[in-house]
């Protein structure tokens, strides 16, 4: 931003930091972490704000020096206002930015003072530039006012007399100008003098509130600044009442519902009053009346009001002001409408599903925030909930469903609503084995991968880690004894074998040749991961830190080199810098170890050649 390259500011604040944040949260478990990540979500939407906002300043600024260029004294001055209400709103803004920048300092001890300071100079460069406008194009007015009788009310408006005047003390003279009282806006005239009078009749006014705000409020083209001033006044409540004239029959889900009406104190129209239009004493819409008291409201039912005539009414939602509302009743007709249910599922991994839909009403409205329950063989597997367009998604493991389940049925039951419940049904995808799921794993890799994996298994040195050439005469063995064994016990066909493990570890070699070190080190993880699950049956629905620990209390002898494989996997997934490639190297080389380790059939003697020479763990 102090560059004013603002897209890029912009940019940089986009869907990596948003999965950065995400997963700095997932890794900050305690009180602090949670709070530091929500500084930093607060800190990125006051930044787009800021940023946006200084762009706008800039455009605005060139379209100013043009139009003063070309001698346009009305845009020069719109432009110059419009300059004005910008760096208002701008130095609110970078205050607020600033106070978060204090916070993630305080919570995580990150030194933001730089970034501080730098938005601190661009703000300082937008209230200079402005200074130097507000000088060159307007002059500075004074406003002042009183009343004779500070007691009033709707029926009974307060007086007030005033006069305008430039800072030196030049009467703004015979001229039609805008005062504002409070929230209502008044047209008058000016004398030779620069005085005026009107009659403030109040509406939204507070009754224990005894001060009102009287402004000047110049057009964009007046050579004029704005000015005000306060008065004492004291409000009595007068209580309106609302006229009903049109109101729709019936309505369901989606529909849009009109109301039409009036206000008026004693014959007297009440304009500019805040009204609300309630259904089943649920809020439908708002909505102001008009400077003649007409108002015109509408909205669209939603699912929540029951079926049958629900009381609608209407009145305002101000409490303790100078106008109450005698409300007006009516009752609307709720009509009863289908609402549609979709779901698919797919494979997710070799040991889940990916169950996802959607819910709508009529017209393909969605329908987000609602619970629906997934089922299978008539027991609840899960409860999810739609998202703001109505669809949901869910992973679900294949272990959490009941055996032999081959279906699934997703269900909204539309309680209290207008509209009907519904359901879907999804098939189960097939439950692969270990072998097939091997095989599905290395079909699933890019094609570059496939051919590298393919050539480095294939060869004898070279490129290829030695530990390779070990574990593959191991596997050599251990499948010429399952062969020889297989009609004998079956029960181990479909569990993951230290073969599986030698090509997952072959893959992560293949991603370190391509330089891929982070995936390197993600793929020998998981591999290692794997076995221990099938090894000491954890349970795999965990963190990686929650894996590990559930591992140490299974008594895993090669504790100190898993947590140190786990540290190095954390690194790798959320660091913003990649690891090394010699920490890739040692992360690879420590998860061979931890393969050795948890293999029954290794021992010491393992670790030799044919050629008797001990295997080292190296790379070409």
């Amino acid at each position: 931003m102090s560059e004013g390259q603002y897209e890029q500011a912009e940019a940089a604040l986009g869907d990596e930091y948003t999965q950065l944040l995400s997963q700095y949260a997932d890794v900050s478990e305690d009180g602090d972490g949670t709070s530091s990540a929500e500084s930093f979500e607060q800190a990125r939407t006051q930044q787009q704000t800021v940023s946006e906002e200084l762009s706008e300043y800039q455009r605005t600024y060139q379209a100013y020096r043009e139009a003063k260029a070309a001698g346009n004294e009305t845009r020069t001055r719109a432009l110059a206002r419009e300059l004005l209400a910008l760096q208002n709103g701008l130095e609110e803004n970078v205050s607020e930015l600033n106070g978060t920048y204090t916070e993630i300092q305080t919570s995580t001890e990150v030194d933001v003072s730089t970034e501080r300071d730098r938005l601190q100079s661009v703000s300082q460069n937008v209230s200079e530039t402005s200074t130097e406008i507000r000088s060159a194009e307007f002059t500075s007015t004074q406003l002042s006012v009183r009343t004779e009788e500070p007691h009033g009310s709707f029926i009974e408006p307060i007086e007030i007399t005033g006069a305008l005047r430039t800072a030196d003390g030049e009467p703004i003279e015979s001229s039609t100008v805008a005062i504002s009282v409070g929230e209502q806006t008044h047209s008058v005239q000016t004398t030779e003098r620069g005085s005026f009078t009107l009659s403030y009749r109040p509406v939204t006014h507070p009754v224990d509130l005894e001060t009102v705000t009287v402004a000047y409020e110049p057009s964009n083209a007046s050579l004029y600044l704005g000015a005000n001033d306060t008065i004492n006044v004291s409000v009595s409540q007068t209580t309106a009442t609302v006229q009903l004239q049109n109101v729709s029959d019936s309505a369901g889900f989606n529909d849009r519902v009109t109301v039409r009406g009036s206000v008026s104190v004693n014959g007297t129209p009440v304009g500019n009053l805040p009204l609300e239009v309630q259904l089943d004493e649920e809020t439908l819409s708002t909505g102001t009346t008009m400077p003649n008291g007409s108002f015109v409201i509408d909205g669209r039912v939603d699912e929540s009001p029951a079926v049958g005539a629900q009381p609608l009414t209407i009145t305002s939602s101000q409490q303790n002001r100078s106008i109450a509302v005698s409300s007006a009743n009516t009752t609307l007709d709720i009509v009863q409408y289908e609402s549609t249910l979709t779901a698919t599922t797919s494979p997710d991994g070799n040991e889940s599903m990916l169950l996802s839909g959607r819910l709508s009403g009529p017209e393909n409205r969605s329908l987000p925030e609602k619970t629906l329950t997934v089922q299978a063989h008539n027991e609840t597997v899960t409860e999810l909930s739609t998202g703001a367009d109505g669809t949901y998604e869910r992973s679900i493991a294949l272990s959490r469903l009941p055996e032999n389940a081959s279906t699934l049925t997703v269900q909204y039951a539309a309680t209290d609503s207008n509209l009907n419940s519904a359901s879907a049904t999804a098939t189960v995808p097939h439950r692969m084995t270990a072998s097939e799921s091997g095989i599905l794993t290395t079909l699933q890799q890019p094609l570059p991968v496939l051919v590298i994996v393919g050539t480095l298994l294939s060869l004898s040195g070279g490129g290829v880690y030695a530990y390779r050439q070990r574990r593959t005469t191991q596997s050599q063995t251990a499948e010429s004894e399952q062969t020889t064994t297989s009609h004998e016990d079956d029960t181990t066909a479909d569990q993951p074998t230290d073969a599986d493990t030698d090509v997952a570890l072959s893959s992560a070699t293949a991603a370190l040749d391509r330089g891929e070190t982070d995936q390197a080190v993600v793929m020998a993880y998981t591999a290692i991961r794997a076995q221990i699950a099938d090894h000491y049956s954890v349970p795999t629905q965990a963190t990686h830190w929650q894996f590990y620990t559930a591992a140490v209390d299974k008594d895993l002898p090669v504790r100190a080199e898993f947590e140190e494989l786990t540290t190095r996997y954390e690194q790798a997934q959320y660091a913003p810098e990649p690891v090394s490639t010699a920490t890739a190297e040692t992360t690879i080389e420590t998860a061979a170890n931890i393969a050795d380790g948890l293999d029954p059939q290794t021992s010491n003697a393992d670790t030799s050649r044919a050629d008797g020479s001990v295997a080292e763990l190296r790379t070409d």
